[in-house]
């Protein structure tokens, strides 16, 4: 990343990837609650990452729903590579819609490898809505806009992400 070589311990072993973040198990202090808020911080010295940052997540609940605030600021002097994902576990529902568009071609250990093809016949189901029952769904696409739905309930992420 900007003509600096970072080096991540092996996570995916059986694969040789460093492919899934390091967050998941961080200790996060909490700074701030109310009866509906909750805000935790972690600072970033080295070691999770070779660079330095801050992430803030606020959790809020209210009678809309759970939203998520994260906010990640670089607390180093040059530029940061960063990604952020979530693998959000939810009870299967009777139908699910996701507004995707291209899916990224990956090499054999399942890292994109920059090339596109268009959705399978099944994926392109899957924004006009779907049943998910016996599918295996899996892969990285491109995004046409912010919202998948999962029956009754919306999963909504910020306009600020792009594909």
């Amino acid at each position: 990343f900007n003509e600096t070589e970072y080096s991540l311990p092996l996570n995916e072993p059986q694969r040789g990837n460093h492919i899934h973040g390091r967050m998941f198990d961080a200790l996060f202090t909490v700074c701030d609650t109310d009866k509906s808020t909750v805000t935790a911080v972690y600072n970033n010295t080295g070691e999770r990452y070779p660079f330095p940052f801050k992430m803030t997540v606020t959790d809020n609940l209210s009678e809309y729903g759970l939203k998520r605030t994260l906010v990640l600021k670089n607390t180093g002097g040059s530029p940061m590579p960063y990604t952020l994902a979530f693998h959000t576990s939810f009870t299967e529902p009777a139908w699910f819609s996701a507004p995707i568009g291209q899916r990224f071609l990956c090499d054999p250990n399942y890292i994109p490898t920059g090339n596109m093809a268009a959705l399978t016949e099944i994926e392109a189901q899957y924004v006009l809505g779907i049943c998910p029952s016996n599918l295996v769904i899996s892969g990285f696409y491109t995004s046409t806009g912010h919202c998948v739905k999962l029956g009754a309930y919306r999963f909504t992420v910020s306009e600020n992400f792009d594909e």
